[in-house]
């Protein structure tokens, strides 16, 4: 009775339903306990309460198209009318509070916390629902209440004031708070150090801490724990704890004899797991203070009073990386998600950056052999590489990973036997602010921020934070009269980097996770070619507009302040109409390492080229482009060349 109310739960929008889109549009308030998975004021009275008086029965809020709730005031009464029998949970109002997911909140002061003594035992009960403020004491039940002591006679099987979960787990040893702290005592507020003084045995902390925070100083020299692999797991009450958990799934189960953890899922996934668990811990919970002193962040903000801009990083966690602890060694190292992308796909584009002429009339473009008069055929050609990525940790906050991308190999592929003039070893700094990057909550946010604002220059010696490496030099197709290239490819390795340290450094302390990619070889794909008078595409919607963007520099660095089309995303020039492209993917086959779950792929610190395979219309000779790439929720953000 104490900590139960009636929940009206809340999770992480994943679909376009409405029952979703709800869940987005109104998402809990500041002490809004009972819209929280997993919380105890989820529990829900009306179970009970409904045998009583047909006033309890349970009511379910009718989401209609819009988002709106219907039934909303019924609904909200109906609630209110639960709360008002409980000692700590309230409704609030519109103001602070979603109202049980029928309406967006309007502040941040959250829900007033009742402060009614808890009851004692069920027969306190008695008191109803009336509450005396100058006495701060319940007010006696009428004769007339819905609820009466045959009631409550009836629900004690049901009903209790006393919590009776133990407090040790099935091992009969501490349980571990599921709430992080940070190891700067001077950054945890009243209420972590009640939970620290809740989770302390023996005087040994039984939660997981976090090393430093951000602040308006931190930068790619000053960084903090959040976008580090190590530091947090490196601290010593953190290492004691996860030997403690390593004790405990290696020990038998009490009553299951000598089947543990350790036999069921095997030394490796087992400490995969349990560094999963650490890492969601670690990130996941308590991750900023804004209304108590101190004031703290462990996420990234999107915005600080005195920080230029927005700060790096937003809301971004980088995976945890380990190789072994104290009791245990592992066989490889591992690495948990984070709030970090991985490679999913790389996809090369090949474009037209100059087209031929009519050998009759010069002024006029030579139309390709499909016979589209608004069209030409490339004279010259670039190719560039975009990378997809994907982190498997969707919802709020929103995120903008900061991240170094480094690839190698690129520099022994050719083009009908001639070296491209890739680069054999670049970096590229990668991050956007919040604004710029479209779909920041969803997996395959941090596509555009490969590219935005940057220009192409080598990596090494430049300003990585607004050069583009990975891009060929132009290639010459004036001798030829066909519409057809052959590809030489080859294995590249994607290496993907925390960022610290001065420009361009990378190396095995910075390293979150190496890709293995192989390109095969192909003969016969279509070249690229300049398509215009396409309305629906920004890019192309003109002759003198397409040959604009026959300019990979411009490309990268369209705005939305540019003039000449209507303003767009940068992903809507990426690619465009008559570019060539030709994808490696997540392999879905049975022998493939994660047969096509993405989830398994960005656990992998080493992921292996039998992970991915080609697109399946990699080799086709008609067909322009061969390529899934998504920005943020959606692919139709790309301009696909098969769209017109």
């Amino acid at each position: 009775m104490n900590t139960a109310s009636e929940g009206t739960g809340w999770d992480v929008p994943r679909t376009t339903s409405w029952t979703d889109r709800t869940f987005a549009f109104y998402p809990p308030g500041f002490n809004e306990f009972q819209r929280f998975p997993g919380h105890p004021a989820m529990t829900c009275l009306s179970t009970v309460l409904q045998a009583f008086d047909t006033k309890y029965d349970y009511q379910f809020p009718r989401t209609q198209a819009g988002g709106t709730v219907s039934n909303k005031d019924a609904y909200q009464s109906w609630l209110k009318s639960i709360y008002s029998l409980t000692p700590r949970i309230n409704l609030g109002n519109e103001n602070v509070s979603s109202m049980g997911g029928t309406v967006p909140y309007k502040s941040l002061a959250g829900i007033p916390l009742k402060r009614e003594r808890l009851f004692s035992s069920i027969d306190e009960f008695f008191y109803g629902s009336g509450y005396d403020a100058p006495s701060q004491q319940r007010l006696p039940i009428s004769n007339d209440s819905t609820i009466n002591s045959q009631d409550l006679e009836m629900g004690r099987f049901f009903l209790t004031a006393h919590s009776r979960a133990p407090e040790v787990n099935l091992y009969n040893r501490p349980r571990i708070s599921l709430w992080p702290v940070q190891n700067e005592t001077g950054k945890r507020t009243a209420k972590d150090k009640l939970m620290v003084y809740c989770a302390t045995t023996s005087n040994q902390l039984g939660a997981f801490q976090r090393a430093t925070t951000w602040d308006k100083t931190s930068s790619d020299t000053k960084p903090w724990s959040a976008l580090s692999p190590t530091e947090d797991f490196q601290i010593q009450g953190n290492q004691t704890i996860f030997c403690y958990l390593q004790e405990l799934t290696k020990a038998g189960a009490p009553g299951f004899g000598s089947s543990s953890f350790d036999g069921k899922y095997g030394a490796l996934n087992r400490n995969q797991i349990l560094l999963n668990m650490f890492d969601l811990l670690r990130w996941g919970v308590n991750t900023r203070n804004k209304r108590d002193t101190p004031e703290y962040f462990y996420l990234t903000p999107d915005n600080y009073p005195g920080v230029k801009g927005e700060p790096a990083g937003q809301g971004s966690a980088a995976p945890v990386v380990a190789a072994s602890t104290s009791v245990e060694t592992f066989s490889h190292k591992l690495k948990t998600f984070g709030r970090f992308p991985s490679v999913v796909e790389a996809s090369i584009v090949f474009m037209a950056t100059d087209i031929k002429k009519k050998a009759t009339d010069p002024s006029v473009p030579l139309p390709p052999s499909d016979g589209d008069t608004n069209g030409a055929q490339a004279n010259k050609m670039r190719a560039f590489l975009i990378l997809q990525p994907f982190a498997p940790v969707a919802g709020l906050p929103s995120y903008t990973p900061l991240l170094r991308y480094r690839i190698k190999g690129l520099d022994s592929w050719k083009v009908n036997g001639q070296e491209m003039g890739f680069p054999a070893d670049a970096v590229n700094r990668c991050w956007t602010p919040g604004a710029k990057d479209n779909g920041r909550s969803s997996p395959y946010s941090g596509l555009v921020e490969q590219f935005h604002g940057k220009t192409m220059a080598p990596s090494s010696g430049g300003d990585e934070t607004a050069n583009f490496p990975f891009f060929s030099e132009e290639i010459d197709l004036s001798s030829t009269t066909k519409e057809t290239f052959d590809f030489t490819g080859g294995p590249i390795t994607i290496e993907t980097h925390i960022v610290t340290g001065p420009s361009g450094a990378v190396g095995e302390s910075t390293l979150v996770q190496t890709s293995t990619m192989d390109f095969p070889s192909a003969s016969g794909w279509p070249s690229p070619s300049l398509r215009w008078n396409l309305s629906k595409m920004p890019a192309n919607t003109s002759l003198d507009v397409a040959k604009m963007y026959m300019d990979l520099d411009r490309r990268l660095r369209r705005t939305s302040a540019d003039t000449e089309v209507s303003a767009a995303w940068i992903s809507e020039y990426v690619i465009v109409k008559g570019d060539t492209v030709r994808s490696v993917v997540v392999s879905a086959a049975s022998d493939s390492t994660t047969k096509g779950d993405y989830r398994m792929l960005c656990a992998l610190r080493e992921v292996p080229s039998q992970a991915f395979t080609h697109h399946p219309d990699y080799f086709s000779t008609t067909k322009a482009e061969a390529q899934s790439l998504r920005n943020g929720a959606k692919t139709s953000a790309l301009t696909l060349a098969g769209v017109t």
